[in-house]
């Protein structure tokens, strides 16, 4: 009995992971909403006093800094050892607050020349990684499941404003 209950919580956190991801237009987004009593001018206060966020204080829109993950990396993919980053909209309403974040790239740290092949150090965006060629839909294996649930762990400290 004990294993089913555990089975059924790491179940319940990954599905409630991949709904804060949905895929539109082939690029895949993350919204959440927070329900809060913050004013406008405390969410900017937030925004200011964050490195990854301060470019967005005045505006709640724009693109973020660099976002370090704060979730363990372990069995994870490769490319979240990196940083990453995105385009944020920040809707406030009476009791509550919605972050929109698309246009997700992670930077490309090391570049590797193989001869005829080469590396980019371009950014690379998160539809490549985690996005199906065949259907246009969220890999749902248990390596992209891991990978989209420390996206939303660090998105969802990120602006889980107190």
């Amino acid at each position: 009995m004990k294993w089913i209950i555990i089975a059924l919580f790491f179940t319940t956190s990954s599905v409630i992971s991949q709904e804060n991801f949905s895929v539109k237009n082939n690029y895949i987004t993350w919204e959440k909403e927070f329900p809060s009593l913050l004013s406008e001018e405390e969410i900017y206060t937030h925004l200011q006093n964050h490195p990854a966020l301060r470019n967005l204080a005045g505006k709640l829109s724009g693109r973020s800094g660099l976002i370090t993950k704060n979730c363990d990396t372990k069995g994870t993919a490769i490319f979240l050892r990196n940083n990453f980053h995105g385009y944020v909209t920040i809707s406030i309403s009476l009791n509550s607050y919605a972050v929109k974040i698309d246009d997700i790239s992670f930077q490309t740290n090391l570049i590797v020349d193989l001869g005829a092949v080469e590396t980019s150090d371009q950014d690379t965006k998160i539809e490549q990684y985690l996005l199906r060629k065949s259907d246009k839909t969220l890999r749902s294996n248990k390596q992209a499941k891991k990978d989209l649930e420390c996206i939303d762990q660090t998105l969802t400290s990120l602006f889980q404003f107190q």
